[in-house]
């Protein structure tokens, strides 16, 4: 998430994150821009991501690039809200 949080222009102000036993963990990264987080789901193989970002010059098709190559993902589903 930091990588991913550099690679895309933020400014990361705080972190938190939580791993859950046996598995699984939670990871929010609050930006001067908005927050990033990620909740993972390993017995599913999957992880679900929120990026809210109210930078005008926020480009969500290069976060989501951005995304997808840093966690190798196979496949990937996206929703853009604009607010």
């Amino acid at each position: 998430m930091n990588r991913i949080a550099e690679k895309c222009g933020f400014h990361v102000v705080a972190r938190a994150f939580h791993q859950f036993e046996p598995h699984g963990a939670t990871g929010v990264l609050v930006l001067a821009e908005s927050h990033f987080s990620a909740h993972t789901y390993p017995e599913l193989n999957r992880i679900y991501l929120d990026v809210f970002c109210c930078s005008p010059h926020f480009n969500p098709e290069k976060c989501m690039s951005i995304i997808e190559e840093e966690f190798a993902a196979d496949s990937s589903k996206w929703q853009v809200i604009s607010r």
